[in-house]
């Protein structure tokens, strides 16, 4: 049998043992690459193999404990004792009980999918592992994601000095890109998937509306989401997740999760030729869509996105503003005006908290890194708007795109124009049903457009082999002669 593997560049063919061994714990190391160019391989082997030659340990931090089991499972089989697997909420939880984590057995920090400093689900503990982290001045620091660009500014922002790698990302597993605006959409995907037995992953940004979905479809899916979704944890079959992480791959027709899996977690099945992903930030769509590995050059998968209009969007962009509000009247007009404009009004959103000064007195504070994030939220909502989202997200994945209501559309009115090839229509009554199939309307006034060169340039413009002709004829009506100088009919375009 003809193997299809691939043999394509990775992060250890970028990074030699020479770069590693002229790394030095005053610089920080960032390596941006797309999921699945090998960026925890090169970890747990080309840098495990240097590191255990010099007697040097490793603690390799993740942001979820899905991966955790499955790093961990990994290292374990393969004996590999100077690598520790934990994650960067274990810190924050030794930091805030002990008020230290102790770093002091390790040489090398590897932070892997550091976007989580300026993730959209943040927790209000992250400035500790954060903090604790760049404290550590005389270890090696190794931050890598495919999606790390937004924390590369803050480290820029704060003179950081930084050896940087990159891979073109290239998102080569996409076969297809499209885009939904309907809710209903998501269930037609998977009546359509359970009916073709064509093996999917659903990313649901809300455990609710995920957990509700898979209940609707119980024999054909699973359901996977974290802990802290916890009204709907006790529903996740954690023998079937843990056999999924453990394995890379999964039994059920449809896998439907939360951001759960966004990162850290492989699954590696040629199978899955679907993905379809319900979640609006742009960095989150790519972690998401990364879950499912290349195999070789012919496994790729068709991707659906839900999208956005622009309204939606001012409405993102409104709500982050607001959420900021507070925060920025602290930073602009000190302790004392804030406390007088806000008295008691807690901050939900966590971004002002209370801690104590040097002489141990309160104050509110700002969290700096997730005021950072929401004010890059801000930009890109705004670039959102004036692209539009489907724009957007293509652009950023270098793929061409269908919104899938007008491919629909587009089937259906092809499917007519077919069958009213040839159909003499005499009057305007008779070509009224035309018209409004094609639906085609002026953007003033919203009335349907009966214009024949309109008409004609949308149908060219939609790539329909099909035009309407305009011709005079004669017929007998009731007995007598009748001319029409203004007929139309529909006939097929042959290509040559």
């Amino acid at each position: 049998m003809e193997d299809k593997q691939a043999i394509k560049p990775s992060v250890s063919d970028l990074i030699t043992d020479l770069d590693i061994h002229s790394w030095h714990p005053n610089k920080i190391v960032t390596i941006k690459a797309g999921t699945g160019s090998g960026k925890s391989f090169f970890i747990k082997n080309k840098l495990h193999n240097i590191a255990k030659t010099k007697g040097k340990k490793i603690l390799m931090l993740v942001n979820r404990k899905q991966p955790v089991y499955q790093f961990n499972y990994e290292i374990v089989k393969e004996g590999k004792t100077n690598i520790t697997i934990q994650t960067y909420q274990k810190i924050e939880y030794e930091i805030r009980i002990n008020k230290h984590f102790d770093f002091d057995i390790y040489d090398y920090i590897v932070c892997d999918e550091f976007h989580y400093f300026l993730q959209d689900d943040f927790n209000k503990w992250i400035d500790l592992s954060f903090d604790a982290i760049m404290s550590q001045t005389n270890k090696i620091r190794i931050f890598m994601s495919a999606t790390g660009d937004s924390v590369t500014k803050y480290f820029k922002k704060l003179n950081h000095e930084i050896i940087s790698y990159e891979m073109d990302l290239k998102y080569e597993s996409i076969k297809n890109l499209y885009f939904f605006y309907k809710e209903d959409t998501i269930e037609d995907f998977i009546r359509e998937a359970i009916y073709k037995k064509d093996k999917s992953i659903f990313f649901i940004e809300s455990a609710e509306k995920a957990y509700e979905l898979h209940k609707k479809f119980p024999k054909h899916t699973m359901f996977n989401c974290g802990k802290g979704s916890s009204k709907y944890y006790k529903h996740v079959d954690r023998q079937k997740v843990n056999n999924m992480l453990k394995r890379e791959h999964f039994d059920e027709l449809i896998l439907i999760t939360t951001t759960v899996m966004d990162t850290g977690v492989n699954i590696k099945d040629e199978d899955v030729r679907t993905i379809v992903v319900d979640v609006v930030n742009s960095g989150k769509i790519i972690q998401c869509i990364g879950r499912k590995r290349m195999l070789h050059d012919d496994d790729k998968v068709t991707v659906y996105i839900k999208a956005r209009n622009k309204s939606s969007l001012n409405a993102y962009k409104r709500n982050v503003n607001k959420k900021i509000e507070k925060a920025e009247h602290l930073r602009k007009h000190g302790n004392t005006s804030y406390v007088n404009q806000y008295y008691r009004d807690y901050d939900r959103n966590d971004i002002v908290y209370i801690d104590t000064t040097n002489n141990g007195n309160l104050t509110h504070k700002v969290h700096e890194l997730v005021l950072f994030k929401n004010r890059l939220d801000t930009i890109e909502y705004k670039e959102m708007e004036k692209k539009g989202y489907c724009k957007y997200i293509a652009d950023l994945l270098d793929k061409p795109y269908i919104i899938v209501e007008g491919a629909i559309r587009k089937k259906n009115l092809s499917e007519y124009l077919e069958s009213v090839v040839g159909g003499v229509m005499l009057s305007v009554t008779d070509r009224k049903e035309l018209i409004e199939k094609i639906n085609l309307r002026n953007g003033n006034n919203n009335r349907l457009v009966k214009n024949l060169n309109a008409l004609n340039v949308y149908l060219e413009s939609e790539g329909l082999d099909y035009k309407i002709k305009q011709f005079q004829t004669s017929r007998k009506i009731e007995g007598k002669k009748r001319n029409f100088k203004s007929a139309w009919k529909v006939r097929k375009i042959i290509d040559s």
